[in-house]
């Protein structure tokens, strides 16, 4: 049997759950998506892992690249799901105490300080909508190629290109970037763009052009995804993030301003709902 094949029968015993809404869904969305994408979906442990309403949480040893060339290493807890709501939780040990930022679809993203829980830049629609760019593009690093069929994420086109001298796959794609709190969050429709290792067919970096709160253009994120291991339950996720600002073509002024090595990933229970400040 095929690794998509078997990935198929695993997804057909899903839809006698408790979770035949969300199987039934994907199926649907993955029988109209290109082989390619079934075959990099099946090659990192399939959809079902994200859809047993599961979460991945774990710890990371962050390196954040100040703009005046120092580094500053921060201890970090993350927390992911795929199901029943896509969302990201990155928890910070910082010399004030532990920042926490937080992004769901299609709530938005908070950022508040955990000791106190005290909200900040509740008004600052800019950094709210950084928070949610960058958590969004790292969910989509630990997720993977099953993150290509979230309900904010739609694929436009697949096909082969040299990359570094390299064949690749490249995904094109949009999704739907929501920040601040429901009341006057921000929503971007973002250009995503994944390129696939030819062999492994696990992602190797993603890409994303926004639209800059001000009107002043474009921005630009990327994330390269390394060390990929296998969870207990089936999925396939990189262990080593790198979140770089990025240009137009990938070349000029890319910088990074962050570096994740996770030291332990494990799978747990997942929240039912996003819970932010006093929620």
């Amino acid at each position: 049997m095929s690794i998509r094949g078997g990935f198929i029968v695993l997804l057909a015993a899903l839809l006698v759950t408790g979770c035949e809404n969300a199987a039934k869904k994907t199926a649907n969305r993955l029988n109209s998506q290109n082989l390619t994408v079934q075959d990099a979906i099946a090659h990192a442990g399939g959809m079902t892992p994200w859809l047993a309403e599961k979460k991945v949480t774990g710890t990371a040893l962050a390196t954040i690249f100040e703009p005046d060339g120092s580094e500053t290493l921060l201890r970090q807890k993350y927390e992911v799901t795929f199901s029943p709501v896509l969302s990201a939780t990155s928890k910070s040990h910082e010399a004030r105490g532990i920042l926490v930022e937080q992004w769901s679809f299609p709530s938005g993203s908070e950022i508040y300080q955990d000791q106190n829980n005290d909200k900040l830049n509740e008004y600052n629609p800019r950094q709210l909508y950084a928070a949610a760019l960058k958590l969004r593009l790292l969910t989509q690093a630990v997720v993977g190629p099953a993150g290509l069929l979230a309900d904010d994420v739609v694929i436009e086109k697949v096909g082969p290109e040299r990359k570094g001298g390299r064949l690749t796959h490249r995904v094109d794609a949009k999704m739907v970037v929501s920040a601040g709190e429901a009341d006057k969050k921000a929503v971007s429709n973002v250009n995503m763009t994944v390129w696939l290792n030819a062999e492994t067919l696990l992602p190797e970096r993603y890409w994303i052009r926004y639209p800059r709160l001000d009107g002043t253009g474009n921005g630009y994120l990327a994330v390269n995804a390394s060390d990929y291991r296998k969870l207990d339950n089936g999925a396939i996720v990189p262990y080593i993030l790198e979140l770089l600002v990025s240009d137009e073509y990938q070349q000029f002024s890319e910088k990074r301003i962050l570096s994740v090595e996770f030291q332990e990933l494990k799978v747990a229970e997942a929240e039912k709902k996003f819970r932010g400040k006093g929620k």
